[in-house]
């Protein structure tokens, strides 16, 4: 019987989300305490002399509890990640979950099977009758129309037929109800010296995929680099997008994405590639997605930060996975993040509003500005202390940044340049 080398690495990741979490709640109280100590109507010499020893000793404390807070579970990851190790080395423990487990977490391997069951499907709906087909005399004397397909499977088969025309490579594929999910290889991963994943914003469907260069933004990252012949792009998407403002203001989506994501870096860290030579790119939804995923443990160089509504937490060490290099843009006329303080501020009304005891946390007001902000994610990357902002040329509104100056930027800062 094998036996577990050390600890459970599970385990150990586990303890790890909670160390984060208590980051995350110490970082929210020293906030709340500080805002509290600067705007309290209280005046006179015991006040000054409690402001300056909050500035001087206990915030400065608070502040060391979270960097101390942030160390322990980055090294108890750390920990995790050689427990792993060992357990492949000696071919026992578990190892860590994956959406590949069955495929032996290798590209190639990942990309065939996909790719089979891709032509399985469609294989399976080319012999149905068309939609809207007479059904004839003996279909209707047979009272059953299940050969035929149905609408939505009619545009899956033409989506089908236009994804696997050439020899494009996927890494994941569905298109169940509910479960609409797809991953896509620019390049060859076999070669590449780096890798970038992108991770598209809401409301990005499986029909963004099917135009002969995939998703326009992927494409965009992609151009730019290609000619090093050194640089893969991965787009990821394997996870239920949301398609509204609702679905997107809950973190469900990007706990899913973010355990993938994850994954998929194992698999990738498990190719060869070492964490300085994988970087993400996420727009808009896609950087709660890897905000998620930096609070799990991200083991990847550098992520890039496009248009955020948020990561997940309101301070750099409140998003852990201290060792990634985080970059944040924004257009200036964006109104998901436009690296304004005015932005900022309309977060902190939302935040207001959503949860005052007189408006309540259901008032149409902070449904509103819910929807023009996006919601609930903590804050812009780009107001964080130890976030490096770069710059995004003329790029306008809240699509714009995969093209000009902007794109030329983001590429710099993923691939270290």
């Amino acid at each position: 019987m094998s036996q577990l080398v050390g600890a459970n690495p599970d385990d150990l990741d586990a303890l790890a989300q909670k160390v984060q979490s208590a980051v995350a709640l110490v970082e929210s109280i020293r906030d709340q305490i500080g805002n509290g100590v600067q705007h309290a109507p209280w005046e006179g010499r015991n006040a000054d002399r409690f402001r300056e020893a909050w500035s001087l000793r206990h915030r400065p404390a608070m502040r060391s509890s979270s960097v101390f807070l942030s160390e322990m579970a980055a090294e108890l990851r750390r920990h995790a990640g050689e427990q792993r190790d060992a357990s492949r080395d000696t071919g026992t423990g578990p190892l860590p979950r994956s959406p590949f487990e069955s495929c032996r977490e290798t590209p190639e391997t990942v990309a065939d099977a996909t790719r089979q069951r891709m032509e399985e499907r469609r294989d399976e709906l080319r012999t149905k009758r068309p939609f809207g087909a007479d059904p004839g005399l003996m279909g209707l004397l047979r009272h059953n129309d299940a050969d035929r397909r149905t609408r939505s499977e009619e545009e899956e088969l033409a989506r089908l037929e236009a994804l696997l025309d050439g020899d494009r490579q996927f890494l994941a594929y569905s298109a169940e109800n509910g479960d609409h999910r797809i991953t896509e290889v620019y390049g060859d991963l076999s070669t590449a010296k780096k890798v970038i994943i992108h991770i598209p914003g809401m409301k990005t469907n499986l029909d963004h995929y099917v135009g002969s260069n995939g998703h326009g933004d992927a494409a965009a990252l992609y151009g730019q680099v290609k000619g090093s012949g050194d640089v893969a792009v991965i787009s990821f998407a394997d996870y239920d997008i949301p398609g509204n403002f609702a679905n997107a203001a809950s973190g469900h989506g990007a706990d899913v994405g973010a355990e993938r994501l994850r994954a998929l870096v194992s698999m990738l860290r498990a190719q060869g590639y070492d964490a300085d030579d994988i970087s993400v790119v996420a727009h808009s939804y896609g950087t709660v997605v890897a905000g998620h995923a930096m609070q799990q443990g991200l083991d990847v160089g550098r992520v890039v930060a496009l248009g955020s509504p948020g990561m997940g937490a309101d301070t750099r060490a409140g998003l852990g996975s201290p060792n990634v290099e985080l970059y944040a843009g924004s257009a200036w006329t964006d109104p998901i993040d436009d690296g304004s303080k005015l932005n900022q501020g309309l977060r902190g009304v939302r935040k207001l509003a959503a949860w005052s005891p007189t408006l309540g946390p259901t008032s149409i007001g902070a449904a509103l500005v819910d929807a023009a902000i996006s919601a609930r994610h903590g804050t812009s990357p780009a107001h964080m202390d130890g976030v490096q902002v770069i710059g995004t040329g003329d790029a306008q509104l809240h699509s714009s940044y995969f093209k000009g100056e902007s794109l030329r930027s983001v590429v710099a800062a993923a691939i270290g340049g």
